[in-house]
């Protein structure tokens, strides 16, 4: 055996290992898939998808909640992007309220009996006001998305201005007693 050989073979061992090694899970691993050559590859963009109802849960449950309290309201929808899936964690939540009477929620003092806000979710900013024949709250909460509380009447099939384009983009129906608040919905649809 040659003399550089055999004075050499713990490297020349070594150097055979570090080429496999780097043609193997470097240049290239599973055909091209990765190694050097997928260091240096763009990555597919990745779609998020947007929160649904799951996110606002304890919100909805005291909504509901509310709704049935009280027997002049008759069904309850979700709007918006919450209810499409689509929503972002700082979008705004619709709740359409279906009312005997809206104007009976026209002041702040008519959501004394909202159990949302008593989790730690205290009301910052409160605007309130009718808007096209139907009682509209916009809400900031404590550690919660803003809110909007629309209270519509019954009778009409119209849906006030500012609700358009929450409706549009998605409404689910969460509690619904009268069967008023799917044949809505269906209205709804139907327009959109």
């Amino acid at each position: 055996m040659p003399s550089f050989l055999a004075d050499n073979a713990p490297y020349l061992l070594l150097a055979v290992v570090g080429f496999w090694f780097a043609a193997r899970f470097l240049v290239m691993p599973g055909r091209g898939r990765g190694g050097l050559a997928g260091m240096f590859r763009r990555e597919a963009p990745v779609s998020e998808g947007g929160l649904d109802q799951a996110a606002i849960r304890t919100l909805v449950e005291d909504s509901r909640a509310f709704a049935r309290q009280r027997p002049d309201l008759r069904g309850l929808l979700l709007a918006g992007g919450f209810a499409a899936g689509t929503a972002r964690p700082d979008a705004r939540v619709f709740l359409i309220f279906l009312a005997e009477n809206p104007a009976a929620y026209a002041g702040p003092e008519s959501l004394s009996g909202w159990p949302y806000p008593a989790r730690g979710h205290g009301i910052v900013t409160q605007e309130s006001g009718a808007e096209d024949g139907a009682m509209l709250h916009r809400l900031t909460l404590r550690g919660a998305p803003p809110v909007t509380l629309a209270f519509i009447a019954l009778e009409g099939q119209g849906l006030p201005a500012p609700l358009e384009s929450a409706v549009g983009a998605g409404c689910l129906v969460l509690d619904d007693p009268s069967g008023q608040a799917l044949s809505r919905r269906h209205a709804w649809r139907e327009r959109h």
